[in-house]
């Protein structure tokens, strides 16, 4: 749903162009899975809940270096009911789903680089991560995440 709705709209094709790097990532291709850290916990849902065989619909942002989600649209089994709410769906949504990401992105390469602070800047930012997961996921599979670090 993403290629028609917030893929066709010129601002958020303006920000992906300037600042990020789409990939398709299927995690029932054994090619794929295990390459980037910050997808292990949208891959260890998808192998243990057989209902998203049927179709797992979702948009996640990982840090530049591949080792921890920045944002996402949720963990959601039931995808039908995020037609017109998520960031999948609704260009406004995906715009602030990547601005964020950016402020994320930022913050984690400060955390990273080993500034003063920086490990209690790193655990506030893990813990507004984990937060913005469960809260996407409105109580779907995303509700057991406890930690992605």
């Amino acid at each position: 749903m993403i290629k028609s709705g917030p893929l066709s709209d010129p601002a958020v094709i303006a920000i992906l162009n300037r600042d990020f790097v789409p990939v398709l990532h299927d995690p029932s291709d054994p090619k794929t899975t295990g390459v980037a850290p910050a997808l292990a916990v949208w891959e260890s849902v998808y192998a243990s809940n057989w209902a998203y065989r049927q179709g797992f619909a979702t948009t996640v942002v990982i840090s530049s270096d591949g080792k921890i989600p920045l944002a996402t649209s949720g963990i959601a089994k039931h995808h039908w009911r995020d037609v017109g709410f998520s960031a999948n769906h609704v260009p406004e949504k995906c715009l602030d789903l990547l601005e964020v990401s950016l402020d994320r992105e930022r913050r984690y390469r400060e955390a990273m680089n080993g500034s003063e602070g920086s490990a209690a800047a790193l655990a506030r930012l893990h813990d507004e991560i984990l937060r913005s997961i469960k809260e996407a996921s409105r109580g779907n599979d995303g509700r057991t995440v406890t930690r992605f670090l």
